[in-house]
Order: structure tokens, then sequence, then C-alpha cells
């Protein structure tokens, strides 16, 4: 991946998604954009649309709606979060691991789940990626 190309300059509009998702955008209007999204991203950064797709399972659920955001990856992937954090563990990559451990504390704690989100949020914490800073901690400190 070359600086500066279009695969490069997905990751900050999947992390604005996340952003927007998490400060309170409308779910609705973020629904809507992350969608238009997801087609681009899965063409041109596969990486980015398992991450978008994480997040548009959150928002599906906390809309109360099923949108099926799986049906980018054409059944190569699979259809639920179970099937990426599967493949996440078996390609060693932690940090879409932790992201897919994060929506689920996430969700966990909004629905009143404290016991399945501190079960979550331990799970992200024991991995590797979570002793090294990440962007969301070098942006907070």
């Amino acid at each position: 991946m070359k600086i500066g190309s279009f695969s490069a300059s997905m990751y900050p509009l999947c992390f604005c998604s996340r952003i927007a998702l998490l400060e309170g955008e409308n779910l609705t209007l973020l629904s809507q954009s992350v969608t238009l999204d997801l087609k681009m991203m899965a063409k041109y950064n596969r990486h980015c649309a398992k991450l978008v797709v994480l997040d548009m399972l959150m928002i599906d659920e906390l809309r109360g709606i099923d949108s099926k955001p799986f049906y980018i990856f054409k059944d190569s992937i699979g259809n639920d979060d179970k099937d990426i954090m599967n493949n996440a563990q078996m390609n060693h990559d932690y940090y879409l691991l932790g992201y897919a451990y994060q929506r689920r504390f996430i969700s966990a704690f909004w629905a009143g789940d404290y016991d399945s989100a501190e079960i979550y949020c331990r799970s992200m914490l024991s991995l590797p990626s979570a002793k090294a800073p990440t962007l969301q901690s070098i942006y907070t400190t």
C-alpha cells in the first residue's frame, strides 16, 4: 500500500463513521452514509470494510433492524461477527479482533448486561494489541 493511495484513504473514512457513532450522530443518517461507503470499502480496502460492518451491526442493534451488512463480502466472510472474529483469530489480526470485542462490549453495556460487558472487556484487554498504544488512546491523551 502506497502512502496517499485510495486504499489508505479508507481508514480515515472508517474512523469518521466510528466517531460519528460514538458521538451520537442520528443513527438513520449514519446508517445511510455507512451503507454507501461500504461498497467502496469492500472494493478497495476489505480490512476497513470489516471494521465498518462491525459498526453497522451495532447501529442495526440500536435501531432494532437487520440491514444484513455482510452482503458486500459475497459470502467469503460469513454472516455474523463470530465469523469475522474467527477469521481475525486465524490471521492473528488482533486489531480487528479487539474491535469486535469492543463492539460486543459497547452493545452489552448499552443493553445493561454488565456481566457480559466485563467478559468482553477482559477479552479485549488480554489481546497483544491492547499492550501497544492505539490511535484512540493517543488521541485522548
